[in-house]
């Protein structure tokens, strides 16, 4: 804020100059003070003189316009500069709530997964208990042996299915703790 009342402090004096010497040049202030090559100064006397001093006028409208450019241009780099910063941190947090759901994503596919994992485990452990029965139940050795591998196949189906189970609950848990993180820390 107070760069702005800077850059409106220089315009006020660059135009409260540029009225003195407006004011010198067309003969309102005195030029006694003056340094002694502009004591000379005087009204025009002919229209080719006041043409000049007209050429003069407008020289000096047209560097005060350009001194208001200037400034204009400064007070538009100042605001474009921190609209790019805004901008930036608007960016940052997009970036971050991506990341956020990116992570969410995740944990919902883990998620999905393993409740598929405890189902098929769960029809895995109906068909152990069912080979199992006809195994007590079977008299016959070959019956019996095939019920036993069976049972054994969906037991060892049954194991693959827990280890991934918790495989998937490890990195579940890894991507809460990095989602739970990343909240912390935004």
């Amino acid at each position: 804020m107070t760069s702005i009342f800077k850059g409106i402090a220089t315009l006020l004096v660059a135009f409260c100059v540029w009225l003195i010497m407006l004011a010198f040049m067309v003969g309102v202030l005195q030029s006694e003070w003056l340094a002694p090559y502009l004591k000379h100064i005087k009204f025009p006397t002919s229209t080719a003189e006041l043409g000049d001093s007209l050429n003069i006028f407008v020289g000096l409208i047209s560097t005060f316009t350009v001194l208001v450019a200037v400034y204009a241009v400064i007070l538009q780099s100042r605001s474009l500069k921190l609209s790019i910063a805004a901008q930036r941190e608007q960016e940052q947090a997009l970036l971050q709530q991506m990341r956020r759901q990116e992570v969410m994503l995740q944990i919902s596919s883990y998620t999905a997964r393993i409740q598929i994992l405890a189902s098929d485990r769960e029809w895995y452990q109906h068909l152990i208990d069912r080979y199992r029965e006809i195994r007590e139940a079977e008299k016959d050795e070959s019956k019996w042996q095939d019920a036993h591998d069976k049972m054994t196949r969906c037991q060892s189906k049954n194991t693959e299915i827990k280890n991934k189970m918790n495989e998937l609950s490890s990195a579940l848990d890894t991507l809460v703790q990095q989602l739970t993180v990343d909240s912390v820390v935004a």
